[in-house]
Formats: C-alpha cells, sequence, structure tokens
C-alpha cells in the first residue's frame, strides 16, 4: 500500500504539480520577526527558490507537543535552514516569545518560530477556510515562478500529530520536488530520441531510442548526487529504433538521471526508484 500512495504521488508530481488541496489558492506574502528576532519575508525564499514549510501550532496543542522531535529532525536534516528548504512554525495563540522558546525547549525543539497576533492573522486569512480550525497543520510552498512567487503551489501535508511516517512521506515529497526542478534535460543536435520505462522503476530500465545516425551509444544511471551506478557501453549501433533492456535489482529505491549519449550529444531522462 505505501509503495502504491508513493506511485500515486509521483504521477500527481509528473503531471506538472497538480496538487489537488490548495492549488488554486493565491500565496499571500508575510514578513514577520520570530523569538530570536530574525525577520522572515516568504516571497524572499520563494524567489530565491527555496521551498517553505510551515508548521501552525499551539503551546496547549497535545499533538504539537508530541511532533515536536519529527519537526526538528526535519530541520536538521535539511540543514537547518542554510540549504533550499526553510522550516518554520507559526504558535498561533500567543506573542510571550519567552513561553514560546520555554515550551520548544521542554520538547526538544530549536528551529524558528514566530509568534503573535500577525502570526494568528496569516493562518486564519489563508488556510482557515481550507483546512479548518484545527492545529497541528503543516503546509508546503513551493515556488513554481521566480519572479511571480504569488503563483507558487502551496500543498497540505499534515494536520493533526506529525510523526514518524508523515516526516518520511514529506521528506520524499521535498527531495522529489527538488529533483522535478533541478532537472535540466539536454537535447541532442539531431532528432535523436528516447523514452524510459516503466516510470517508476523497479527491477527493470527499458530504454527506447530513436538515432538518427549509426555509432557508439552510452547508458549511464547518475544519483542526485552526482554517483554513477550504471554505466553501459554499446558499440556500433545502427540508426533506427533499438530498445535497451538493463537490470536495476541492485539499485537502491531513489531518484536518478538516465544520461544517453551518442554521436550528436546527449539526451537525459528523469526516473524513481521504488521498492
Amino acid at each position: 500500500m505505501k509503495r502504491l500512495i508513493k506511485i500515486l504521488l509521483l504521477l500527481v508530481f509528473f503531471s506538472g504539480f497538480s496538487l489537488n488541496t490548495l492549488q488554486s489558492q493565491t500565496i499571500t506574502d508575510f514578513t514577520l520577526t520570530d523569538t530570536k528576532g530574525d525577520t522572515h519575508h516568504l516571497f524572499d525564499y520563494l524567489q530565491r527558490k527555496q521551498a517553505v514549510i510551515i508548521y501552525f501550532w499551539l503551546t496547549t496543542c497535545g499533538n504539537c507537543a508530541l511532533s515536536v522531535p519529527y519537526y526538528q529532525q526535519l530541520y536538521e536534516d535539511y540543514g537547518e535552514n542554510t540549504k533550499w528548504v526553510k522550516v518554520l512554525s507559526m504558535e498561533c495563540d500567543t506573542a510571550d516569545n519567552s513561553a514560546i522558546d520555554a515550551w520548544l525547549t521542554q520538547n526538544g525543539g530549536a528551529y524558528p518560530c514566530i509568534g503573535g497576533a500577525g502570526v494568528r492573522t496569516y493562518w486564519y486569512d489563508n488556510f482557515f477556510p481550507l483546512l479548518g480550525g484545527y492545529f497541528g497543520q503543516i503546509v508546503g510552498i513551493f515556488p513554481t515562478s521566480y519572479t511571480n512567487p504569488q503563483n507558487s503551489i502551496m500543498d497540505y501535508t499534515n494536520i493533526g500529530q506529525f510523526d514518524s511516517p508523515n516526516l518520511d512521506d514529506l521528506v520524499f515529497m521535498l527531495d522529489y520536488y527538488n529533483f522535478y526542478a533541478s532537472v535540466n534535460q539536454h537535447n541532442a543536435v539531431s532528432n535523436d530520441t528516447i523514452a524510459c520505462r516503466p516510470n517508476p522503476l523497479d527491477d527493470q530500465l527499458f530504454v527506447d531510442a530513436s538515432l538518427a545516425k549509426a555509432g557508439d551509444v552510452t547508458i549511464t544511471l547518475v544519483s542526485l548526487s552526482g554517483k554513477t551506478v550504471i554505466n553501459k557501453h554499446f558499440a556500433q549501433q545502427s540508426a533506427g529504433s533499438h530498445t535497451y533492456d538493463i537490470n536495476i535489482q541492485h539499485i537502491t529505491q531513489g531518484y536518478y538521471f538516465v544520461n544517453v549519449t551518442h554521436v550528436n550529444g546527449v539526451m537525459q531522462k528523469k526516473v524513481v526508484v521504488i521498492r
């Protein structure tokens, strides 16, 4: 079942981020200061191509307290806001920064938190009509237009307690967003074309190639970290259609680039392996 859910999620992303819950909602900017005195400007982050994750919570919310260690792990896993994901939280009830910090410390949290009247107004105006009056809401905002951040996509990811399975699903979504957004497809200087199937992958990768000229073909599978995990060379391929069957049973779950190098250049496709 979990594999099926992941495949469905991938199909959503491959279709161009056609997310159902909040996709029609226009993004509203905010400039708010957290308990440490640091200012957070949403549109600045989005224009820097950063995804923004916001946790709306209350100090009086039991599920929120239980969620803190997992949200802290998310914050740490993405470099404590030094990388492409900004992890923020907003306490929707109090403007007492000392009380907010004490509550976070008590429950194992060290991520940035914003409190005060501006937070409750932002949450109420933007999310209450869509998600209801429940706290413990986590919303992801994904930039799709860096010159028009108001056109970014909001995707509801969790409501209620945030635990290990929820964390896994959110990390899966974030990593795939980064993979999708960073793809730079290389076009060969000819009429060569390639297709990869199935996608998502399991044990076998089929690469269908239409070659305009005869020549050697090299197929590599490269991870997001840049590691080449498969390198196959096919000498003196004739012009025309070819199908290359590649065993990937030993490849771990994750996101990869398939690079097909031919006499005319390099073609690239994105694939994901799910176990």
